[in-house]
């Protein structure tokens, strides 16, 4: 409150801080060949691919030189909307943890110890804040690289083995609205 006479100026000086509102992920749906979030816009996915989880580190790769958050917020930066996140179905197993190698306890001490599913967890968190969808690829029956794996099963992976992968993700993610997408198989071929 003032005493200042109606029509003077003067200054006032505040501080303070103040936070960015919280991102909220729409939910989005297909319209004929459109993607269109819950309230009938058009969107339209701008992705990259994000490796690693499907080898043996078990987390996208770059954790062991850069802060994962960095990388996420590089990626936001460059105007894409969306990650495809390649995984393993040995990613899914409970407690898989990347081997130290693959984190670098300095820029990601966060993630040092943490299961793999919980630094996936972690990763959709995030990319919830900037605004970015995750689509999850099934990249790889067992953790390796190499060629690609042109079936989703084999004699040492079978259907069963595919289909709990899945349900891990489904379960985990099924009502996230960050997740959007499940490439079921990358590069299918070679189907029995």
């Amino acid at each position: 409150s003032t005493d200042a006479p109606v029509g003077s100026t003067f200054v006032v000086g505040l501080s303070g801080s103040a936070t960015a509102a919280p991102v909220t992920m729409k939910r989005l749906s297909t319209s004929g060949n459109q993607f269109v979030d819950s309230d009938g816009n058009k969107v339209r996915l701008r992705s990259v691919n994000w490796f690693g989880m499907e080898d043996t580190n078990y987390t996208p790769h770059g954790t062991w030189i850069r802060a994962w958050k960095d990388i996420i917020d590089d990626i936001a930066s460059m105007g894409f909307n969306c990650i495809r996140i390649a995984f393993s179905g040995s990613a899914t197993s409970a407690g898989r943890t990347p081997p130290a190698s693959a984190i670098n306890a300095e820029s990601n001490p966060d993630l040092v110890g943490v299961s793999s599913l919980d630094i996936l967890d972690m990763y959709v968190d995030y990319c919830t804040t900037k605004g970015i969808y995750i689509v999850l690829d099934h990249h790889r029956r067992t953790a390796g690289s190499g060629g690609t794996q042109g079936s989703p099963v084999a004699s040492d992976y079978t259907i069963d083995q595919w289909k709990a992968s899945w349900a891990v993700m489904a379960n985990r993610y099924g009502n996230n609205p960050t997740v959007v997408g499940a490439d079921l198989h990358n590069e299918p071929h070679e189907l029995d």
